[in-house]
């Protein structure tokens, strides 16, 4: 056996071992990774300002860190302590009961055929058990949140780490790449400017969308910052994200007979963020950033970054925001780099013909 073979064979072995080992931080790994690759420009600019390599990568981890975790920590602290306060069984008991007042005087005639299982669900012995859910859910929403935060503290020690070792890990892979230069470096650029413009248009989105919601919702005397940032992360989602906000909400205003507020906070969020802040004002905001900011010189076609968002929302949950528009990159400039060499082929084998 060649000593190549064998050497393969042993890099394969040791690959697959290294996946085990690593298995529960791959996704964090990844999600780094791909947020070095965003916030390039990031670093650059304060590295431009302190000279020092390692002031940057403390300074952009900071700056990101800062990003992930304050709007987290906030909402998760102001749920806890709204849970801690709240009597879950006596606010059942008194929705039930309100309830059962509805379908017994104010409910519509045409609403009559479902009226005996509205009444058998408000039966006082479904209370424990409808209260018995909902804290589950709690409880299962709590451990969900300590996972995030734990991912996302992992998310942030990675990469603080692959940004102080970036040079010489980048070194490296392009020596054992088996590319030529100018490949490799374009797979980099495109990778690196289509994760720039996702990641930046997730930030404007989520701060820019979260702001305008926040300003309507405290002129009805909610908390503002709270709801801001449950609007900024719902705004991610694609086409349905707002209305898991703006709906409950409205029909919370309507079920306490704020028929003018209910419809205030509908019309706003439809008119004024769906429509016009959504759809003219923000890619104004992304391709200004594109051209002034990122300068990026990559085409990006905005409705291959669309889907390849909700795909991955829908494969990898919270992360596939990012993670989907990098694999679906990543392919694209595969196939690229696949096509110029397929041409540089022919260009040779056209030229050497006598």
């Amino acid at each position: 056996m060649k000593a190549i073979y064998f050497l393969g064979i042993m890099i394969l072995i040791a690959f697959y071992w290294m996946g085990l080992l690593y298995r529960p931080f791959l996704l964090n790994i990844t999600i780094a990774i791909l947020l070095v690759l965003a916030t390039t420009h990031i670093y650059d600019f304060i590295l431009s300002y302190v000279k020092k390599p390692l002031l940057a990568s403390i300074g952009s981890t900071l700056l990101i860190g800062t990003m992930l975790f304050v709007p987290l920590i906030y909402f998760i602290t102001t749920i806890v302590i709204q849970l801690t306060q709240m009597d879950i069984v006596a606010m059942i008991t008194s929705t039930l009961h309100d309830l059962k007042i509805w379908i017994n005087k104010d409910m519509p005639s045409s609403f009559s055929f479902i009226k005996p299982y509205l009444n058998e669900f408000v039966e006082s012995d479904n209370i424990t058990s409808v209260a018995s859910q909902a804290l589950d859910v709690i409880t299962k929403l709590g451990a969900k949140s300590a996972s995030f935060l734990k991912d996302i503290l992992f998310i942030v020690i990675f990469y603080l780490f692959i940004l102080v070792y970036a040079k010489p890990l980048g070194d490296f892979f392009q020596d054992i790449i088996p590319l030529h230069p100018g490949h490799t470096k374009s797979l980099y650029q495109e990778s690196t400017g289509v994760m720039s413009v996702v990641f930046y248009s997730i930030l404007v989105t989520a701060i820019f969308e979260g702001f305008l919601f926040a300003v309507m919702v405290y002129y009805f005397g909610y908390d503002a910052l709270l709801f801001g940032i449950l609007y900024g992360f719902a705004s991610l989602i694609p086409i349905i994200g707002g209305a898991l906000m703006w709906l409950p909400l409205s029909l919370y205003e309507l079920s306490l007979g704020n028929t003018t507020a209910a419809l205030i906070i509908s019309l706003y969020t439809i008119i004024v963020i769906s429509i016009i802040a959504d759809t003219f004002i923000k890619p104004i905001i992304i391709k200004y950033i594109n051209l002034t900011f990122i300068k990026s010189k990559v085409p990006i076609n905005e409705m291959i970054i669309f889907f390849a968002i909700l795909a991955g929302l829908s494969t990898f949950g919270f992360w596939g925001m990012i993670i989907g528009p990098a694999i679906t990159t990543f392919f694209i400039s595969l196939l690229n780099i696949y096509r110029n060499m397929r041409n540089e082929e022919f260009r040779d084998k056209r030229v050497h013909i006598p």
